[in-house]
């Protein structure tokens, strides 16, 4: 959410490689952002974990149509427009966060998820994963959720995911 107000939604931005069908999370930044802070976090996460090949998928909500227009005019990102789909290719304007996460726990559960151990991130984003639905906030793990969903179209390369 474009805010720095609390009381909204944290903004999300999940990095992951993809290695041999695992999704491997490599760097999750949870905060309040304005547009301008996520558009230089998407940069730096870009140059930290990815490459010209690397793809940003951005829902385009709320600061989402903004940033990724900027990006596609500032930038050389691959900044992609994501919407949700279901197992046909339809897009699903309405699913909620809890039905997203079903298409994807068994996949984790089976060890095609991986996170960093001592990362300064990884206790928060388990304690949300474990504790969802009845988390406080549900953002890291609709974002895990589309990371899943796009591993499950493709088998290599990195991209960066917002």
């Amino acid at each position: 959410a474009q805010t720095e107000n609390e009381k909204n939604a944290p903004t999300v931005i999940l990095c992951y490689a993809i290695k041999d069908r695992i999704v491997h999370i490599v760097n999750i930044t949870r905060k309040w952002l304005l547009s301008t802070a996520i558009e230089n976090q998407i940069k730096a996460d870009v140059m930290m974990y990815g490459d010209y090949r690397s793809k940003v998928y951005i829902e385009p909500k709320s600061t989402g149509p903004g940033v990724i227009t900027h990006l596609h005019q500032e930038t050389d990102i691959n900044v992609i427009d994501y919407e949700f789909r279901d197992h046909t290719g339809a897009i699903v304007r309405q699913q909620n966060k809890e039905l997203r996460v079903y298409g994807w726990a068994p996949k984790a559960e089976a060890g095609r998820l991986k996170v960093l151990k001592d990362a300064p991130w990884t206790s928060e984003y388990i304690e949300e994963i474990v504790t969802f639905p009845n988390s406080i906030y549900k953002d890291q793990t609709d974002t895990t959720s589309m990371a899943m969903e796009l591993a499950s179209q493709v088998n290599y390369g990195y991209e960066v995911r917002v």
